[in-house]
């Protein structure tokens, strides 16, 4: 998928992932595998899944019974949210950037900056 400005979603995710400093593997889905974006993506939307290491036999909890928040890894759920808000934020940036026709940012605290 793109970003609205036509960016590979890929790509910017990859460069917030760098930028916070969380290793970033990628992981192709094969059709019929049921994460939570597939409906989202089904619709012609880009998406993607931000996962912990759920691979092997922690992926079969997944929507079951036995997928409790006490086994949520609380260094992974930080990490996914610090990447989930970047790339928010990489994204809006680009459709700030874009409608105000000049750089700039938004910061952290969600301020304008002057473009440069």
């Amino acid at each position: 998928g793109e970003t609205p400005d036509g960016r590979p979603l890929r790509t910017v995710l990859e460069k917030v992932a760098r930028a916070e400093e969380v290793r970033l593997r990628v992981v192709p889905f094969l059709p019929g595998v049921g994460v939570d974006s597939m409906p989202i993506a089904a619709r012609g939307f880009p998406t993607v899944s931000l996962l912990g290491e759920v691979l092997g036999s922690a992926s079969r909890r997944i929507h079951s019974e036995g997928d409790t928040v006490d086994r949520l890894c609380p260094e992974g759920l930080e990490a996914a949210v610090r990447v989930a808000s970047g790339l928010a934020r990489a994204v809006l940036d680009d459709q700030v950037a874009s409608s105000t026709g000049g750089g700039g940012a938004v910061t952290r605290t969600g301020r304008r900056t002057s473009g440069v």
